[in-house]
Order: C-alpha cells, then structure tokens, then sequence
C-alpha cells in the first residue's frame, strides 16, 4: 500500500512539472519585432571630405555611434518611430537632422554636411 501511495505522488509531481514546463515553452515564444536601419555618410559642407570619428546619437535614446574611416555610419535594430539625429565632432557646428520617421524593414540612406566653426 505504501509504495502505491507513493508511486500515486511521483506521478502526480510529475504531470504537474511536465505541465508547467510546457506553459513556460509557450511563454518563452520569441517576440519578433520589426526593425529597420538608418545609415549614411558625414562630409565637410564646403569641401566634400569624408569625416571620420563624427558622433551620431539618436536623439532621446542610448544609440551612440562614430563615423568609420569613409564617413560612413549605420545604426542597425531601429524600432518604428520618429527619431532626429544629433551630428557632432570637434571644430564643427553640431547639426541636428529633421525628424526621421521610421517604420518597419526600412534602410534610411542619410547624407550629412557639417561646417566647420568661425
């Protein structure tokens, strides 16, 4: 009888974790969000020359990045929105784009002029 009774409790234990880990699988679902990206090139207004190590924040967010050696820049995993870009490096005037609207799957292809400081 005892071991009845206890092999009635090892079922019962587990039927109930097998049931909980399945709720939990079905949580765990990934949530898919559709992203798009904004990309481009800083040069010097006046001369064309590509700028590099210009920093680019998005406005009201974290996003931080720097230009590469071409002047080429690209913030990857941008969320439906509308969003400015803040444009700013050393002996230039800090330029602060039109508001982007952003939606999902895009490629925003942005070019930036700075001028240099008087």
């Amino acid at each position: 009888m005892r071991t009845i009774v206890i092999a009635l409790i090892g079922l019962l234990v587990c039927g109930t974790l097998a049931a909980k880990n399945n709720q939990e699988k079905e949580i765990e679902q990934p949530v898919i969000i559709q992203t798009s990206i904004l990309s481009g090139k800083v040069c010097d207004k006046t001369t064309g020359e590509e700028l590099v190590g210009v920093a680019l924040k998005i406005e009201g967010s974290d996003k931080l990045i720097y230009s590469d050696f071409e002047g080429n820049f690209k913030f990857l995993d941008v969320v439906p929105g509308s969003y400015k870009l803040v444009v700013e490096m050393i002996s230039y005037n800090e330029v602060e784009t039109a508001p982007i609207l952003v939606q999902t799957n895009e490629v925003h292809e942005l070019n930036i002029g700075l001028e240099q400081k008087k």
